[in-house]
């Protein structure tokens, strides 16, 4: 087949190949248009779902972070003492 003088290929693509092509060529353009828009739409959806854990990681570290501020300790012991009910002495 690859021989070129024989032109064994050439010979294939023109007995089987071309006529099948020539005669679904719209419904393979059509497949192919659909598989391009399937394939952008699940990208698409991936990147969102990508994008959405990134943003919750991101946000849980900036939490962990803040968290282990000491200033943001000692605001955390200033605010629950403020909330706490001034304690009654006992007689």
């Amino acid at each position: 087949l690859w021989y070129p003088k024989t032109k064994g290929t050439t010979y294939v693509y023109r007995t089987f190949f071309k006529p099948y092509i020539s005669q679904h060529e719209n419904e393979i353009d059509w497949n192919l248009l659909e598989l391009r828009a399937r394939a952008t739409n699940t990208v698409v959806l991936y990147f969102h779902k990508a994008a959405s854990a990134g943003q919750s990681t991101f946000f849980d570290i900036l939490k962990y972070v803040v968290a282990q501020s000491p200033s943001q300790k000692s605001r955390q012991c200033l605010h629950q003492e403020s909330q706490q009910p001034p304690q009654q002495q006992q007689p």
